[in-house]
């Protein structure tokens, strides 16, 4: 986390993003870093990654299949190195990720899931990771949105794979898009710098109003719809 409030710290959130850049100078050592999380001294029994230093146990956004994706993808492109043995041990230790999240957080088993420290602003009227006292369950839109991405990211991967290995093809259809699940928004201020309280550590300078990671991901995903309707397709914008 490179800022001089909170450096140097683990994320699992944003090694993954970091992972990227480092690819183009380092192929190598971007694998690495995204192997290590994955390691069985670090990833729990239950397939969840650890999620950042001062809490493992939490829920960060499941976007380390897409790191590993992105990165695959950017050697073979820029160094025609086609490291298909990488991205199966990385592809074996995600289908346990993506298994503790289907199991353990989607609570009524309909793909609309819970979580906590998840959002594009993770701070909230209230705290999000903390479990609710009368059994309440919080199903939320951005969870079930990194869900869905999850799942696109998993069949890309599993369709990669059985170019070499066709028994790869029958877990391709178990990485079907899920539809979102849409709840009206609440508006929730901005406070520059140092917030107003101290959930999550109190410092502001990292969540908005403008997230770099998650406007990444967002023109990452429209240079895909580019691609695929054509410079035919317009939408009028504000």
């Amino acid at each position: 986390m490179p800022d001089t409030w909170g450096y140097p710290w683990f994320a699992a959130w944003d090694l993954a993003f970091q992972a990227v850049p480092f690819a183009l100078v380092d192929p190598r050592l971007a694998k690495d870093q995204l192997w290590m999380p994955l390691f069985e001294e670090f990833q729990h029994p239950s397939g969840r990654l650890p999620a950042y230093e001062r809490e493992f146990g939490d829920l960060a956004p499941p976007v380390h299949a897409w790191a590993v994706w992105r990165v695959y993808n950017m050697e073979k492109r820029r160094h025609g190195t086609d490291d298909r043995a990488w991205l199966e041990r990385c592809f074996h230790k995600l289908l346990l990720v993506f298994t503790s999240w289907v199991n353990k957080v989607d609570h009524e088993g309909d793909n609309v899931f819970e979580g906590g420290f998840l959002g594009p602003d993770n701070i909230s009227v209230f705290d999000r990771s903390e479990r609710l006292t009368d059994c309440t369950v919080l199903e939320q839109s951005d969870a079930t949105g990194w869900m869905g991405m999850f799942s696109l990211v998993m069949m890309r991967m599993s369709l990669e794979l059985a170019r070499g290995n066709p028994v790869y093809e029958e877990l391709a259809s178990k990485f079907h898009e899920r539809e979102p699940f849409v709840f009206d928004g609440r508006v929730v201020g901005y406070e520059p710098a140092e917030s107003q309280t101290k959930l999550k550590g109190g410092n502001s300078n990292w969540r908005g109003p403008i997230w770099f990671a998650t406007t990444f991901l967002v023109v990452e995903s429209l240079r895909k719809l580019g691609t695929a309707f054509g410079d035919g397709f317009t939408l009028e914008t504000p």
